[in-house]
């Protein structure tokens, strides 16, 4: 019975996401990705992959981070993203969208009796 709700949900969340949900890019990290430590740069292939998600920019969290370096305070704009139980992300990825490739900061993902429901990023620029 429970698990049975939880597939649903499962169902239902992949549905609505693929009715409201914008597209989106990730780039997936490689098996074969290292790091140049000479140039500082990655090495190795990355693959885009498309993903439905729903998008809560800049009117959903703002976070302001008024610390001062030198005379300039520093603003920070966060992204949250909410993807569904097809989205199989991990902290190496990256995350393109509406054109600026954004650094993941954090990956919360719901998993009750083991069933995945969504995936929650939040990202930063």
């Amino acid at each position: 019975m429970t698990l049975k709700l939880y597939t649903d949900m499962a169902a239902e969340s992949l549905r609505l996401i693929a009715k409201f949900g914008q597209s989106v890019t990730v780039m997936k990290s490689a098996p074969n990705l290292g790091r140049d430590l000479v140039n500082g740069s990655r090495t190795g292939s990355r693959t885009a992959v498309q993903y439905k998600g729903l998008v809560a920019d800049d009117g959903g969290k703002l976070f302001s981070d008024v610390r001062m370096i030198g005379n300039a305070s520093i603003m920070t704009t966060d992204t949250k993203i909410i993807f569904g139980p097809d989205a199989d992300i991990i902290p190496d990825d990256t995350i393109i969208h509406a054109g600026i490739e954004r650094a993941i900061l954090k990956i919360i993902v719901t998993k009750p009796a083991d069933v995945k429901l969504l995936t929650t990023v939040w990202l930063r620029r």
